[in-house]
């Protein structure tokens, strides 16, 4: 790569890294609230440097992103027990927990860019749809589970809300997005995942005795709660980050390198 490719990688990441380190600190900017919910958006800047920049920008931002989730981990629900604890490993496995989920996001949302580019139309539409209609089919299970359940209103809106983002987006992605935009979409719904999937399963895998010593429960309830958690917040930030990423870059034209 020439030294021009080289300069706008460095400009774009301190760019991108700025923008979060913006978003981190205004509120319903950084973490918007739907109701109940609480959803990120730190990781739609990680993204839009993969897309723009390939992969080494995408995971310097997200490393950006990373170092700012251990500085509020005191204070943080996923690991303000761990951190509680005062054990030197649980600080280090909190280190590890917070950063590589985000540097991660800005490798697979890169690489599925750059992949999805070169499969046809119809392919990457169908891969969608099955997401789609997996993430509708779970969000209407948990929905008629709550409601036999006799859960309160506010659990309700929490998944009416996911079935009515989810179908919306499924209308728009169907008759809206053709072409290149495809691989965008593909790509900021990987990079979602790719948080929201590594972030809580590492969170488990490191803290699930923590968690269940201190919340007095099992190591199933703590699986539980994740998945919950993962469901809810993490189905609207990916409609969040779908609609934002594909918005931007389809008004910015993502530059080509050859990453």
């Amino acid at each position: 790569m020439n030294s021009s490719g080289k300069t706008y990688k460095l400009v774009l990441s301190a760019i991108l890294g700025a923008i979060v380190l913006v978003m981190y600190f205004i509120p319903q900017v950084g973490f918007i609230r739907f109701g109940p919910i609480l959803a990120t958006t730190l990781h739609i800047p990680v993204i839009l440097g993969a897309i723009y920049g390939g992969p080494y920008v995408g995971m310097a931002v997200g490393l950006f992103f990373g170092i700012l989730s251990v500085t509020q981990a005191p204070a943080d629900p996923t690991f303000g027990f761990a951190w509680a604890t005062g054990e030197f490993r649980n600080y280090a496995l909190v280190v590890v927990n917070a950063i590589v989920p985000r540097v991660l996001i800005g490798l697979t949302s890169a690489l599925v860019y750059k992949w999805a580019k070169k499969i046809p139309e119809k392919i990457s539409k169908a891969v969608l749809a099955i997401i789609g209609v997996g993430m509708l089919g779970y969000s209407i299970y948990k929905l008629i589970d709550l409601i036999n359940a006799g859960g309160g209103l506010g659990t309700y809106y929490m998944f009416i809300i996911l079935i009515a983002a989810i179908i919306g987006v499924g209308i728009w992605l169907a008759f809206g997005i053709k072409g290149k935009s495809l691989s965008t979409v593909l790509a900021a719904g990987t990079g979602s995942l790719t948080n929201t999937i590594l972030f809580l399963g590492l969170a488990y895998i490191f803290f699930k005795d923590v968690f269940a010593n201190a919340l007095d429960i099992t190591r199933l309830e703590v699986a539980n709660i994740l998945v919950s958690v993962g469901t809810v917040n993490g189905t609207l930030e990916l409609v969040v980050s779908i609609i934002l990423v594909t918005a931007i870059a389809a008004a910015l034209k993502p530059r080509e390198l050859n990453t």
